[in-house]
């Protein structure tokens, strides 16, 4: 998911590894920031950037100052469905143990 991001800040001169990615995937994936560019942007930046001479090049390859935000809002949408539809297969699942749950209470197998 957020690969070409952190592709895209590391070519732009940004130090950041593989872990600091996926401390962006798990903030995301527990849902502190949803659907908002301005919240993605900080937390991206917290989590990426671990020195702030490099947010101006952070800037840059996020395009946050750019007249297109076309990329960064993509990024956005992209993220927030990907997690839309991980919520909602878990809620599938959910239901579907509850279901086996109540069919074995129903014919009295504990």
């Amino acid at each position: 998911m957020l690969i070409n991001l952190f592709q895209t800040i590391r070519s732009a001169g940004v130090p950041c590894t593989v872990r600091e990615l996926l401390d962006l995937l798990g903030a995301l994936e527990n849902q502190l920031v949803y659907a908002n560019i301005d919240d993605f942007y900080y937390l991206s930046r917290t989590t990426l950037v671990k020195d702030e001479k490099y947010f101006d090049k952070f800037d840059k390859a996020f395009d946050i100052n750019g007249s297109n935000h076309t990329v960064s809002n993509t990024i956005v949408s992209n993220t927030v469905h990907a997690f839309d539809i991980k919520s909602e297969e878990s809620t599938i699942a959910n239901n579907q143990i509850d279901g086996a749950a109540t069919a074995i209470s129903i014919t009295g197998v504990d």
